[in-house]
């Protein structure tokens, strides 16, 4: 969203391509998912994997002390990246945070 000088509000859109392996965690590999954990260096890991860790106080990658933190910026780019739906061919036109498109489709009423 964009805030104008009004201070209301607007949703942008455009078309950008990422490597959709950015926004998988560095454990499990699989999509990050809201609450995401970051070291202070950048590595990232959701919040499940963190749960699991033996030692929360070094980060698994580059073995920094300090431990993880929330980051609360990578949840917003979480959810502002969003994906078709893989039935769109078949007439679903919903659009899903990347995190949650396996959710969608495994309920989506054009399977």
């Amino acid at each position: 969203m964009e805030t104008t000088s009004t201070g209301s509000s607007r949703q942008r859109s455009s078309v950008a391509t990422i490597d959709l392996d950015a926004l998988d965690c560095t454990i499990c590999y699989n999509p990050l998912q809201p609450p995401v954990f970051q070291c202070g260096v950048g590595h990232v890991i959701c919040s499940s994997c963190h749960g699991k860790l033996l030692d929360t106080s070094r980060c698994h990658m580059c073995s920094r002390d300090g431990g993880y933190r929330r980051c609360v910026a990578v949840d917003h780019i979480l959810y502002a990246i969003t994906v078709p739906c893989p039935n769109a061919a078949h007439g679903c036109a919903a659009r899903t945070p990347y995190h949650d498109s396996h959710g969608h489709a495994a309920g989506c009423p054009h399977a």
